[in-house]
């Protein structure tokens, strides 16, 4: 649903952000 892309969009975000 909505909440789990919202998840996926933010763990991807700090993954990135890490990197």
């Amino acid at each position: 649903g909505l909440h789990e892309m919202d998840n996926w969009i933010w763990s991807t975000s700090i993954q990135r952000n890490y990197m």
